[in-house]
């Protein structure tokens, strides 16, 4: 599968900040380490002075510093952050929320991508739906992460344009009908597995207590169902006509690389997630008004692709099991050159270039997240 150039700069950007992030804590595994054994020296050095001097002592008292009576709290403090990690913790997230999508293709006249470059492009514009979205997660011993989400959009507005060309470069445009696409819904399914690195005992940043970056592999799967009704024909001028009930429905899937970095502070949490996903993209439409068309398929689309996901979220815990979340998640995916399959009805089938087919989508969501 081939990357559209501009993913080599993403990718780039991805590797570059794995990197950057996870250096601090390579390069100074050894430091801890000897950190580590020289305050087991010392304490060891301490338990034979104290042996030496009196032969009956209470633990409380060995401490190498000046103040006995605080040998037991500068003992926690020294030896803070090695304790065992916990073998496994959980948490789930339920959100709800409102999104926004806007998604387009365009098709040429012939393979060649030529006679015109343009001659039929379709326009989904501020697709706005509710959103319902479950996340789950799995980490053990404190580093290996494993991860699941799933999420259901419902549209309830939105607009629709159908263009088509006789001449080059969106010239010569001889049909356009504007339409409503206020039916349909999304579905979003994405799972990973991650290596966290806890960086808290690396980098000392006041005030927060836990620091980690968790470079992440997963798979997702995003769908659209689409539609187009209440048809208006603006080119030619002739108003209004009834009838238009066509589909359009998407499966973007494949592979994704990523990193998460995330924070904590007193009660307040943060996170900010980037990942690069390596996509196949196939769609299959229904044209209902095209009695020259087979239904219900009258054509299908193809194509490699890639795009990126950016997500944050904020949390405030409101116990010790239960948090409030807030999250921002936003999609861009762009497909490559592919093929536009048309299926006749007369048992004609014809391909021409998929010239590209973009997606974009912001999302906006509240929530609650219990962690076991």
């Amino acid at each position: 599968m081939r990357l559209f150039p501009k993913g080599l700069l993403y990718l780039s950007i991805f590797c570059f900040t794995v990197l950057v992030l996870t250096f601090p804590t390579l390069a100074s595994a050894d430091v801890l380490s000897d950190q580590r054994d020289v305050k087991i020296a010392q304490e060891l050095d301490c338990v034979a002075r104290a042996y030496q001097e009196s032969q009956s002592y209470d633990w409380s008292d060995l401490c190498y510093t000046a103040t006995p009576a605080n040998s037991a709290q500068n003992l926690d403090a020294n030896l803070d952050g090695w304790d065992e990690p916990q073998l496994v913790t959980a948490s789930f997230d339920v959100f709800a929320g409102y999104r926004i999508d806007d998604l387009n293709f365009n098709i040429a006249g012939n393979t060649s991508g030529t006679d015109p470059n343009i001659l039929s492009e379709l326009t989904w514009s501020d697709l706005q739906s509710y959103q319902i979205q479950g996340q789950g997660e799995v980490v053990i011993l404190d580093k290996i992460v494993l991860e699941g989400s799933a999420a259901y959009a419902r549209i309830f507005s939105g607009d629709n344009q159908d263009s088509d060309y006789l001449g080059a470069d969106r010239t010569g445009e001889f049909s356009r009908s504007n339409n409503a696409a206020d039916v349909g819904h999304m579905n979003d399914f994405s799972g990973g597995l991650g290596y966290r690195i806890n960086l808290e005992k690396v980098l000392d940043i006041y005030p927060v207590e836990k620091l980690s970056v968790t470079p992440l592999v997963g798979y997702a799967y995003n769908a659209q169902n689409l539609r187009m009704q209440d048809g208006y024909s603006t080119i030619p001028a002739s108003g209004a006509f009834g009838g238009l009930n066509s589909k359009y429905e998407t499966q973007w899937k494949g592979l994704w690389l990523g990193t998460e970095i995330a924070a904590k502070a007193e009660k307040l949490t943060g996170s900010v997630r980037f990942e690069y996903h390596f996509l196949d993209y196939y769609a299959d439409a229904d044209w209902n008004l095209r009695s020259d068309f087979q239904h219900p398929k009258s054509f299908e689309h193809s194509a490699d692709g890639s795009g990126f996901v950016i997500s944050t979220k904020f949390g405030y815990e409101l116990t010790e099991n239960w948090q409030l979340s807030f999250k921002v998640d936003y999609h861009n995916y762009e497909t490559e050159r592919g093929i536009d399959k048309t299926f006749f009805s007369s048992g004609t089938i014809l391909d021409t270039q998929l010239n590209v087919v973009n997606w974009y989508s912001y999302a906006i969501s509240g929530g609650l997240k219990y962690s076991f």
